[in-house]
């Protein structure tokens, strides 16, 4: 501020240099002597200004810090918790995976995977016969989509009877095994001799030769012996597997063990996180500490102690 008032008064000698040439050398002689005065008079205000203002700095560094040692303990306490947690989850995982290793040694989990085997076996054996009939009566095909197609035009009109033994061979023939189809198969052999169904001959000789085979011999009878003694050994087989405890004794250990790996994979998430946020706040509070003490000596000349 005084600095600019003599600034200004030495300009506005400028208007009176010309008419009082004495009086300006000796006012602009004072103002200079004046200015080396104000010189002296702010130089030592100069020198302890930035000291000064590193002391009305000083509170808020010093709160800055100490707030961020305040969380330190506290991430600490949380790696602490979840170290436990997870080393805690660690062992119980141990224990449920040993669990699992006795279950499947066990004489009745063997038991099981033997009963599951001749249940694959059985399953495979009876749908071969059912695969066999489905061929036997694939060889009708012909004829039965004629009849089929008669019967809906009107052509030629077949009982309730004959329409049900007609589906079962078209599209349900495991149902024919229960079902008496000799005398459809008999309506549908006249049917193919008499020309109605309009089959050519090669045709028309193998599927009388298929009626023949079907109602002549007792093939039908032999498959369904077949089926009925492989089902009922199914069931026998299943039951026994379904009283066995061993697979829901297992499925909950492994529900277990599963829970216990997604519950450490959470928990060693966290502990990551909580032990990078402490890190962080250590580096950032030396580094506080560093740059405050640093500022601190260059202003006094002299290592100063702060109290954090």
């Amino acid at each position: 501020m005084l600095k600019t008032c003599l600034e200004n008064a030495v300009k506005s000698q400028q208007y009176v240099k010309a008419l009082f040439p004495e009086e300006y050398k000796d006012i602009l002689g004072g103002l200079k002597h004046l200015d080396v005065l104000l010189d002296e008079l702010v130089a030592p205000i100069n020198e302890v200004k930035d000291e000064l203002e590193a002391y009305d700095k000083l509170p808020e560094d010093i709160e800055l810090i100490r707030q961020m040692q305040q969380q330190i303990p506290v991430r600490q306490k949380n790696i602490n918790n979840l170290t436990g947690k997870y080393e805690t989850l660690k062992v119980e995982l141990g224990s449920e995976e040993a669990k699992l290793e006795e279950v499947e040694a066990g004489d009745e989990f063997i038991r099981a995977r033997e009963l599951e085997e001749q249940a694959r076996t059985l399953k495979e054996q009876i749908s071969g016969i059912d695969s066999n009939l489905a061929g036997l009566f694939a060889q009708l095909s012909k004829a039965l989509s004629r009849m089929e197609k008669q019967d809906g035009s009107g052509r030629h009109i077949m009982s309730a009877e004959s329409r049900r033994c007609l589906k079962i061979l078209k599209d349900e023939p495991v149902s024919a095994l229960e079902t008496d189809i000799a005398r459809f198969l008999t309506e549908m052999k006249a049917r193919v001799e008499d020309g109605s169904l309009g089959l050519k001959q090669q045709k028309m000789n193998k599927t009388l030769e298929q009626i023949d085979r079907l109602v002549g011999t007792d093939i039908l009878l032999r498959l369904k012996s077949q089926r009925e003694g492989y089902s009922l050994e199914l069931a026998g087989v299943l039951g026994e597997l379904e009283g066995l405890t061993v697979y829901r004794e297992k499925t909950q250990i492994e529900d277990r063990i599963s829970e216990c790996r997604n519950m450490m994979d959470s928990t060693g998430q966290k502990l990551d996180v909580e032990k990078k946020e402490l890190a962080r706040l250590n580096d950032e509070v030396e580094e506080l500490k560093s740059g405050l003490d640093s500022d601190l000596s260059d202003i006094f000349g002299k290592d100063i102690e702060v109290g954090y």
